[in-house]
């Protein structure tokens, strides 16, 4: 009776053993990475070979592309001699405080060449002897000049932009499906830019880029998506006719 109690020790040993090893399949889980190629290699022509024709290529922020890779996979490419790196997406996020994000949904002044009642920012910026007066004068609206937020969205119907030139603008990520705000972060910064009490230039076309949510985070990955979109879409003034 020695011997089968032997084997069945051994079976059980084995048993257990096989329990905690991988099986063929614990690399299935994906995730998101950023792939970045050596300078001088060509995205458009290394990316769909690298990781597929499907997979997001990126050739003006970066040279490169976004693709959701197992860790084998993203370890694999990061030996291939035409890669940089290979970088797993990272989260990323504002830090305004409530009260700021508030404080621009309110308020709008008339277009004109001086602006009144000025706040205090704007009024130093036209001073060339940091002497307040109260006023704020353009020597250049912005007009013709494109401005990309790149950020939380806009809220369009803000009182700010009353009288401002907004672009299509574009949502970047499953969490921004387009360019609206509804954490307040993006609103704030397009109203210093051209907001009819805040905005330093107010004759700018803004082009709203969101690439954080609600909660004003997001990811890497789409941050660099929508750079990469800005570098793409921009005409130049000088291309312009």
């Amino acid at each position: 009776m020695r011997l089968p109690r032997i084997l069945l020790a051994m079976l059980a040993t084995i048993a257990l053993v096989v329990g905690f090893m991988p099986t063929a399949h614990a690399d299935d889980t994906t995730a998101t990475y950023i792939v970045e190629l050596k300078a001088g290699v060509s995205a458009q022509a290394v990316i769909p070979s690298l990781l597929g024709s499907d997979e997001k290529i990126l050739d003006k922020a970066i040279s490169g592309g976004i693709a959701d890779l197992t860790a084998s996979q993203a370890k694999a490419l990061e030996s291939n001699p035409n890669v940089k790196s290979v970088l797993p997406d990272t989260k990323v996020a504002t830090s305004a405080s409530p009260a700021v994000k508030a404080k621009v949904l309110a308020g709008t002044v008339s277009a004109s060449a001086i602006q009144t009642n000025a706040p205090w920012d704007l009024d130093i910026l036209d001073s060339w002897n940091a002497t307040l007066d109260g006023r704020y004068t353009a020597a250049n609206d912005g007009n013709g000049v494109t401005v990309y937020v790149v950020d939380t969205g806009v809220y369009r119907a803000s009182a700010q932009f009353a009288n401002i030139t907004f672009a299509a603008g574009a949502g970047f990520g499953v969490a921004n499906p387009d360019s609206s705000d509804c954490d307040g972060q993006g609103t704030g910064v397009a109203s210093l830019i051209a907001g009819s009490t805040l905005g330093a230039a107010k004759g700018v076309t803004l082009v709203p880029l969101r690439v954080l949510d609600c909660n004003g985070s997001g990811m890497a990955s789409d941050l660099i998506d929508a750079l990469n979109y800005v570098l793409v879409n921009h005409v130049p003034a000088h291309r312009r006719s």
